[in-house]
């Protein structure tokens, strides 16, 4: 009886801290998807004059607040096409470095970095 609850004991926590890893993969991949496309809609919605990065970091990070990210796992980079015009297409980038599950002490060791990439075009449709 002994042997079985130790084997057990010795097989699930692997397991389990396993599927914890993947999905904290898996909600940093949310995060990052939702973070580049929330910056895209922030900026196509921008007048031109108020075009910036500072307000695409500010809106990445409030959309990957939702899945538990923190500000400093999240790098975002806008760039357009030519000059940033009303016809001009805007890309944005987010990365978001996913943080080792349930070890607070080893702060700041990502064991993933997960990207992607929203394009958008400048000025809004009417």
């Amino acid at each position: 009886m002994v042997e079985f609850i130790g084997l057990g004991f010795m097989l699930m926590v692997p397991t389990i801290y396993f599927l914890l890893s993947v999905f904290a993969v898996q909600s940093g991949t949310m995060a990052a998807h939702a973070a580049a496309d929330q910056a895209a809609q922030t900026i196509s919605n921008q007048p031109l004059d108020q075009m910036n990065s500072q307000t695409a970091q500010q809106a990445a990070q409030f959309a990957a607040r939702d899945y538990g990210i923190e500000p400093e796992n999240l790098r975002v980079a806008v760039s357009c096409g030519n000059d940033c015009s009303q016809s001009d297409s805007i890309r944005v980038s987010t990365t978001v470095q996913v943080q080792l599950p349930l070890i607070p002490w080893v702060r700041g060791a990502s064991f993933a970095e997960v990207s992607s990439s929203s394009f958008v075009w400048g000025g809004r449709y009417r």
